[in-house]
């Protein structure tokens, strides 16, 4: 079994237990915690990971750090990469959390990057036309591109969506030329 196989078996663990006490939205928001606080201490890894630090220990450290901050199941999840040491792939199986926990809510989340902040209604009536395309939930993050030229761009499900006019000069450029070789070619 891959690497991949086995952190997507880890996350599906998570996402089994999230859906019988119906908290995805919940879990998702402590593991995303859990990351950052992560990133704000580059330490905390590393110490979870040291095989010289006793188990104990570390259970000790994240009680004191989390127990009055993430839910239990978590908790608990988080002590469990520790034990068999792969907290340091904790990132990807936040992913593969998510990943699964959209594909069993029939959800998909996405970022939409603009030049300057839309207004909140505009990015309801993209998050609709999306799951009208999409057949599912689409739920879209705001993400500031100011070299974007007038227009959005919208990452989703691992495909990209660009409506820019930097996209349409492209595609306009593309087909003048496609249209002035195919006119070449028939000897014209």
């Amino acid at each position: 079994m891959s690497d991949r196989e086995v952190l997507s078996r880890v996350a599906d663990g998570l996402v089994q237990v999230a859906k019988s006490h119906g908290v995805f939205g919940v879990y998702r928001e402590d593991l995303k915690f859990f990351e950052w606080v992560c990133h704000q201490n580059e330490g905390l890894i590393p110490f979870l990971n040291s095989p010289s630090v006793d188990l104990k220990d570390k259970y000790k450290a994240l009680d004191n750090i989390f127990g009055e901050l993430l839910v239990p199941e978590v908790l608990a999840f988080i002590k469990i990469l520790v034990r068999d040491h792969i907290i340091d792939s904790f990132p990807q199986i936040r992913q593969e959390y998510n990943r699964l926990a959209d594909e069993d809510a029939n959800l998909a989340e996405g970022e939409l990057y603009t030049p300057f902040a839309l207004d909140q209604a505009v990015v309801h009536r993209l998050e609709r036309a999306f799951s009208h395309r999409l057949g599912r939930r689409v739920i879209l993050t705001q993400i500031p591109e100011p070299g974007l030229l007038a227009g959005i761009r919208v990452v989703l499900l691992g495909r990209e969506y660009e409506y820019s006019i930097d996209t349409l000069i492209e595609n306009a450029k593309r087909a003048a030329l496609k249209k002035e070789k195919e006119g070449g070619q028939d000897g014209r």
